[in-house]
């Protein structure tokens, strides 16, 4: 029954495609959950609580919906739907149909754009910014973000990966349809960006046991009653042996914004250990934004870890630490 519902909602998408057979579009299950425990030692700041509440529980995770087949003509359909854990103003997260063939894919729907999907590389460290569900930032003042990443409905080309390179393009036609929202327009003076593209682009290449990306990305948009969205990236990652060391450089909110982040981590065995550093600066603002943490994951078995971090964080106007001690599970 399943089968047969899922098989029926993907056939808008197989007429983008010519008149196909769907009947091997397969529904499948996934996501994750976290748990886990926290001290901050300044919560308020953090925003998430009162100064004399240090100790926070945490609790983050999705549920996807994915579907995956091959047509009679050769085309890959995939379909995808995110849907959050707990309730939340974005209960639908990402949400997407997309079609793949020898000459790329072709993606409709709500998304990452380009830039991020197709250019993003360097800052792998998982131990600064981890987000409670609410999402807040458990850790200390002064989060560090990256570029653009909501997930508007939009459009998305990817070539396909060449000799190592693969580059995207995408557009959003509005800024507002993040959260599950079926339509947009493009008009209109509501305080966000209108015909928001973007371009990225990376290459990876194996020599031995040496790996390395670089990569790096551009969004623009035009601001409804305020300054335009103009942000571009640039990000490097090399592994070695169990070692991963990146870093990237943004330039965002219209070149007013840099920030640089460096992440290395190390695996082996079950463990993983990581480290990570991030700085920010903002003209015309006295205030500069530093993160500093480390932390480790242990394996218990296929989908499941264990792990924790401490993180000290500087927002120029103050500064505290944080701890936390967390349980994930992938599925």
């Amino acid at each position: 029954m399943k089968k047969f519902l899922f098989g029926t909602t993907a056939i808008a998408a197989v007429a983008m495609a010519g008149v196909a057979s769907a009947k091997d579009v397969e529904l499948g299950l996934g996501g994750y959950m976290r748990v886990g425990a926290a001290y901050v030692s300044e919560p308020e700041a953090a925003g998430v609580g009162d100064d004399d509440e240090n100790f926070v529980l945490l609790r983050d995770g999705e549920i996807h919906f994915k579907g995956k087949g091959t047509l009679d003509n050769g085309l890959t359909i995939e379909a995808r739907v995110e849907l959050e854990a707990f309730t939340t103003g974005d209960q639908i997260d990402e949400n997407w149909v997309r079609v793949s063939s020898s000459f790329g894919q072709i993606m409709i729907g709500g998304n990452d754009n380009a830039a991020i999907n197709a250019g993003y590389v360097g800052f792998t460290s998982t131990f600064i910014n981890h987000a409670n569900a609410d999402g807040t930032y458990v850790f200390t003042p002064g989060a560090v973000g990256t570029v653009d990443q909501s997930d508007d409905i939009g459009i998305h080309y990817y070539t396909p990966t060449i000799a190592g390179f693969q580059v995207g393009v995408s557009y959003q036609p509005d800024d507002t349809s993040d959260g599950g929202t079926d339509g947009q327009n493009t008009g209109g003076d509501d305080g966000t960006f209108d015909e928001k593209i973007a371009f990225g682009g990376s290459y990876s290449n194996s020599f031995g046991d040496f790996d390395f990306t670089i990569g790096g990305g551009y969004i623009t948009a035009d601001g409804d009653g305020g300054a335009d969205l103009n942000e571009y990236a640039v990000g490097a990652e090399v592994g070695f042996a169990g070692f991963q060391v990146n870093g990237r450089y943004e330039n965002v909110d219209d070149g007013d914004t840099d920030r640089f982040l460096l992440g290395a981590n190390y695996s082996t065995g079950p463990w993983t250990f990581g480290a990570g550093y991030a700085y920010e600066e903002t003209d015309g603002a006295d205030d500069e934004v530093q993160r500093v943490s480390v932390g480790a994951d242990y394996s218990l078995g296929d989908g499941v870890t264990v792990g924790g971090g401490v993180e000290w964080g500087d927002d120029g106007a103050e500064d505290g630490f944080a701890g936390a001690l967390l349980l994930g599970v992938s599925f």
